[in-house]
């Protein structure tokens, strides 16, 4: 089975290309404003805006004459931003996000796209009108492999460089296995899964919050566009960027876990966190969970692995319904962690209940209910 994937890992770069990288983000910038100002300025005279293709001409001929120190870097670069300003047109049009803005200079996330010459050894990538750089990580980024595309991009002052290729995988789909897991995601524990599998929160943002405190307070007493205060605020970004790392990395180890047990279908909740986060009280530790990373990676990984995924609707109520008999416990508050059916008399942890729920309603084993006006069935 042919996948795309993608690698991204940290550079290793001399000060002539960390120069050449700030000039190629700098052009790649200034192209995205330029086409995003010509549209805007065509939709209010005209009614019409160009497309990628119109763009592109024009802005090859304006590098003759007005932007000659484009020619510094790559015609990739101006080209892939302009290509990039069509792709945010096309998702506001289909109503996916909101209209495009401008980039700032001052933004901590700088990058570019490269494609053509680009050849990737052990320790070095080679990158048109760059040169060969060295890779942080050595045998990390696959050799001889058809990269699709390339971008490098800055973050709290590293430069790192991400590849997507075509790869070859052995085909999922001789999975046999008759096993169901449902996932209940939560707070208390990242997840509680119907087998007995538990993950504890880590709670990544709690360990460093006390850092990210004391910067702040220095940054707050700096000189505004002082050295200094820049220099606090990369402290800050290499903060964000390690408690970042350290939740992708907790998802994929417990997404891997999931996937290696081989089951036959995983069954996940549903969740709105742009909704849940208006819980002010709740939002920094929602946030904190990563939900809705961790049902990305399991998507990919279970079409890759032949497992089916199984999306429950967002109002079915895995920890309000008793999983021995069906009954719905409408009063069930937040708080309460334990609870007992008055009709089985079972007792019921909560998550582990939601779990076992969410795995009955992939095997059709509870009773329909009453949401919102509508009856759901579990099947």
């Amino acid at each position: 089975m042919k996948i795309q994937r993608a690698y991204k890992t940290q550079l290793n770069p001399n000060n002539a290309q960390i120069t050449l990288f700030k000039k190629a983000c700098g052009t790649a910038r200034f192209a995205y404003n330029w086409g995003l100002s010509q549209r805007i300025q065509q939709y209010e005279n005209t009614g019409k805006s160009d497309n990628y293709y119109s763009q592109k001409k024009q802005f090859n001929q304006a590098k003759k004459i007005d932007f000659v120190w484009a020619y510094e870097v790559s015609k990739c670069v101006g080209q892939e931003a302009l290509r990039n300003l069509d792709k945010a047109y096309a998702k506001f049009f289909k109503k996916t996000a909101g209209f495009p803005k401008f980039k700032s200079r001052h933004n901590s996330n700088q990058s570019f796209s490269l494609y053509g010459a680009i050849h990737v050894a052990n320790d070095t990538i080679q990158l048109p009108r760059i040169g060969k750089v060295r890779l942080w990580e050595k045998g990390y980024l696959p050799c001889n492999t058809k990269i699709i595309s390339t971008t490098v991009s800055l973050k709290a002052e590293r430069w790192f460089v991400s590849i997507q290729v075509e790869e070859e995988i052995e085909d999922g789909n001789k999975n046999t296995s008759d096993v169901v897991i449902g996932i209940d995601f939560g707070i208390k524990e990242l997840a509680v899964c119907s087998n007995g599998m538990r993950f504890e929160n880590p709670k990544h943002l709690k360990q460093k919050e006390h850092r990210l405190k004391r910067y702040q307070r220095k940054l707050a007493r700096q000189i505004k566009g002082s050295k200094n205060r820049q220099k606090t605020k990369n402290k800050i970004a290499t903060v964000h960027y390690k408690i970042a790392c350290t939740r992708k990395d907790s998802a994929h180890k417990m997404t891997t876990a999931l996937v290696k047990t081989k089951p036959k279908a995983i069954v996940i909740e549903t969740l709105r966190v742009s909704n849940m986060v208006k819980n002010h009280k709740l939002a920094k530790s929602i946030s904190d969970c990563g939900w809705n990373e961790k049902a990305r990676q399991l998507r990919y990984k279970c079409l890759w692995n032949g497992i089916e995924l199984k999306e429950v609707d967002t109002f079915f109520p895995s920890s309000k319904l008793c999983s021995v008999c069906g009954y719905k416990n409408t009063g069930l508050l937040l708080s309460d962690r334990q609870w007992v059916c008055p009709e089985c008399q079972s007792k019921h942890d909560r998550d582990s209940n939601a779990s076992k729920n969410l795995e009955l309603y992939y095997m059709g084993g509870l009773p329909k209910f009453q949401a919102c006006g509508q009856t759901y069935h579990y099947h």
